[in-house]
């Protein structure tokens, strides 16, 4: 299965964004604008072929939103204190994870978090892919990848 329908199916009706090759950035100007019918676009369904895939958060995407951990040693104390959300589609690249929440009704902007960050409106997280952060000692790509679907 092609990595956007692996998504589409796993996440549902959200709005997915082609990053470039290797790194966390948009491939297109505008991105923040995207609406779920973007997604029925056969063209721009193409435009994800050979990049990173990243998801529009907030109401964009039907209110998911993902808190990102920076660190490996914050997750367990955070779950320890929100066990509703072990179980819920996790990924990770090198270090810390994002959590994968769809929130009913409001939510709070996106924030700078002691931990982290909490994403929402105008913010993306990449969900698929590789990339390589020179700036954090990176030397070699590593693979976003699942630990909870």
């Amino acid at each position: 299965m092609n990595p956007v329908q692996r998504i589409l199916n796993l996440l549902g009706d959200v709005v997915l964004i082609p990053i470039y090759p290797l790194t966390k950035n948009p491939a297109a100007k505008s991105w923040q604008l995207r609406t779920r019918e973007s997604m029925r676009d056969p063209v721009y369904l193409r435009s994800f072929a050979g990049k990173n895939i990243g998801v529009l958060l907030g109401s964009a995407s039907g209110g998911l939103c993902t808190i990102d951990f920076d660190r490996d040693a914050d997750i367990e104390p955070f779950l320890e204190n929100n066990p509703r959300l072990r179980d819920t589609t996790r990924t990770k690249r090198v270090r810390g994870c994002n959590f994968w929440i769809f929130v009913d009704g409001e939510f709070p902007q996106s924030a700078k978090l002691p931990f982290g960050e909490w994403r929402a409106d105008g913010n993306q997280t990449v969900i698929y892919g590789s990339a390589i952060d020179r700036k954090k000692g990176e030397t070699e790509p590593t693979e976003y990848k699942f630990l909870n679907e």
